[in-house]
């Protein structure tokens, strides 16, 4: 009984404490406080003892961290993706040692204690990169590209699909022309006038199309 009304307790103090504003609505199902997990009726769904502050929240994932099992993975055991956490709908449970880290975009970097070296899965534990090539470092995803650091010391970029590419299709060329001017947002795609003709660059692909006709 009375570790029932603690919990209660908390929960009402992690209610009062936590702002809701910033996550999805999907996140809304569920409250952090230190190493619990709680649900709006204040049952405790993840109760991850002894480790406080590990639980956060990215995208529509709420990730825990455990520290108190035993977990050791090698590049011998290339099969065992899937068992190095556990998904539960919108919640990711990673195993001890710090092999996981989530990247965005539905991807995990999963990385090799004993050759430091790192690939890319994604949330079902499937291989995401290409079998055999592994990265000293796999970076947070933006706008569908994450930076790497590959095994002989290059600079470069993966996608989602996990295929390798040395410049980042996201960055635009700064380079100022005056005959042409951003239409979106993002700075993607600008409108360009030559010779009396007007057409549409789309920087990540350079692809140029006509407006004239439109």
């Amino acid at each position: 009984m009375i570790k029932k009304r603690l919990k209660s307790a908390l929960y009402l103090i992690s209610l009062a404490c936590f702002s809701m504003s910033s996550y999805a609505d999907d996140a809304r199902l569920y409250v952090p406080y230190k190493n619990l997990l709680l649900d709006r009726s204040g049952k405790v769904i993840v109760d991850n003892v002894q480790d406080e502050n590990t639980i956060t929240y990215k995208d529509h994932y709420w990730i825990i961290q455990k520290n108190n099992d035993v977990f050791f993975n090698n590049s011998r055991q290339v099969e065992n993706f899937e068992y190095s956490f556990d998904k539960q709908g919108d919640i990711l449970t990673f195993k001890p040692g710090g092999s996981l880290r989530y990247l965005g975009n539905e991807r995990i970097a999963y990385y090799y204690q004993d050759t430091k070296a790192s690939v890319l899965i994604d949330t079902d534990g499937h291989l995401i990169t290409p079998k055999g090539v592994y990265y000293k470092k796999i970076y947070p995803f933006n706008n569908g590209y994450a930076e790497v650091k590959t095994q002989d010391n290059k600079q470069g970029y993966i996608d989602l699909q996990g295929q390798f590419v040395s410049k980042n299709p996201n960055e635009l060329n700064t380079k100022y022309n005056p005959h042409c001017q951003n239409v979106t947002l993002d700075k993607i795609m600008q409108l360009c006038e030559k010779n009396i003709s007007h057409y549409i660059v789309t920087k990540k692909t350079s692809f140029r199309s006509n407006t004239n006709k439109l």
